[in-house]
């Protein structure tokens, strides 16, 4: 009896890190750590405006114009 109590509780602690593990649990966690450590950066480059789109040969927009000219 107390046996199968422990596997059924080893086989639960497994079943949680397997979910811990699953990918949609580490995907939200990377996503968390990287908006953490590059939120300044990334608020900066875009605070900037000089990011530039390339639409094909020859072809470049920046983002900056890209917002003026959507009202």
């Amino acid at each position: 009896m107390a046996q199968t109590q422990v596997i059924k509780q080893a086989k639960n602690g497994v079943d949680v890190l397997l979910s811990v593990l699953d990918w949609p649990f580490l995907l939200f966690d990377f996503l968390t750590v990287s908006i953490f450590l590059f939120k300044d950066k990334v608020i900066g480059l875009l605070e900037r405006g000089d990011i530039q789109i390339s639409l094909g040969e020859n072809h470049h927009i920046k983002l900056k114009e890209l917002s003026d000219s959507i009202d």
